[in-house]
């Protein structure tokens, strides 16, 4: 029932984009998108998701928990999967799931999902932060640093995670129970780690977003380079507004606003988005649904992964 009211609100603030841009050239702006402009765009795809599953098995390597890179890379896109099933970005933790059905302890995966997530988006608004200050762009500056500032304290004080509310959730949907002192140490990172994920997740963004920079160059669209990293982490965050489907609409909505204060047409600045969510998002989740099916019929009880000898 939530996905549907999702997906009702995301299909509502579409049309009501769709309706004021008055005209959307949609065929003309793919007929001036070149084959080598969206074979670049493609390759990126697995760049970017590769970088991220090195990330995460990074992480879990310090729990003693590391499952290589080709299996941290496959519940990356297992997490792309689901975020498009479920509502406000939500696939994250059910790629938590995913990693206790591969065998992995709960309490380490969903602690190191949440790490992991935290590092992406910190990436991202710092990013963002950088290219909002060179265009003088000080609202989109502002509420970088927020978010900002609200993912570090988690990342390096990560008794502000709300774990008994997660372990109470868990207990409601799956049954089961969750150590927090065991979520909370595997939660606690080196500072060498934090900078080696802040450094790949600073690549992976900026892997993301150059796909925007070049769908926006094979559009015609004269966005400047700064500015695509002012809107793009803006895009991100929006992603996270509830009773959207992973933020569809929302996305749009953004993207529509903050180009049209460089003089880019609604209709332009719609599509945009929506070809580079269409790249960047739904790609990657058609690639992880075959993951998500053979990890429902993965069986948890018999471990498979064994913990890293020190």
């Amino acid at each position: 029932m939530a996905k549907l009211v999702s997906v009702g609100v995301s299909v509502s603030i579409l049309a009501v984009l769709w309706w004021s841009a008055r005209r959307v050239d949609v065929w003309g702006t793919l007929g001036r998108i070149a084959p080598r402009h969206l074979a670049l765009v493609m390759v990126l795809v697995p760049a970017f998701m590769t970088v991220r599953g090195f990330r995460l098995n990074m992480i879990l390597g310090k729990s003693g928990h590391a499952v290589g890179l080709l299996r941290a890379t496959i519940l990356t896109f297992v997490g792309s999967s689901m975020n498009i099933l479920l509502p406000s970005n939500l696939g994250e933790l059910a790629k938590a799931y995913y990693g206790y059905r591969y065998h992995l302890p709960k309490e380490v995966v969903l602690s190191v999902v949440i790490i992991d997530k935290a590092f992406g988006m910190i990436a991202a608004m710092l990013l963002g932060m950088a290219a909002a200050a060179s265009e003088r762009f000080w609202t989109a500056f502002a509420l970088a640093g927020l978010v900002v500032l609200a993912l570090v304290s988690i990342v390096f004080v990560p008794r502000l995670i709300p774990w008994r509310l997660l372990g109470w959730v868990l207990e409601r949907t799956l049954g089961k129970t969750l150590a927090h002192e065991r979520a909370l140490e595997a939660s606690n990172l080196p500072i060498g780690l934090k900078l080696a994920a802040m450094g790949l997740s600073l690549i992976a963004c900026i892997l993301v977003y150059a796909q925007y920079l070049v769908l926006c160059r094979a559009m015609g669209l004269p966005v400047p380079v700064a500015f695509v990293w002012v809107v793009a982490p803006l895009m991100d965050l929006a992603k996270a507004v509830p009773l959207t489907a992973n933020g569809l609409g929302t996305r749009e909505a953004v993207a529509v606003y903050m180009l049209g204060h460089i003089g880019i047409a609604p209709g332009d600045a719609l599509l945009s988005s929506l070809i580079f969510t269409a790249v960047s998002l739904w790609v990657p989740a058609l690639v992880g649904v075959p993951f998500v099916w053979s990890g429902l019929r993965a069986r948890p009880s018999a471990p498979s992964v064994q913990p890293v000898r020190r």
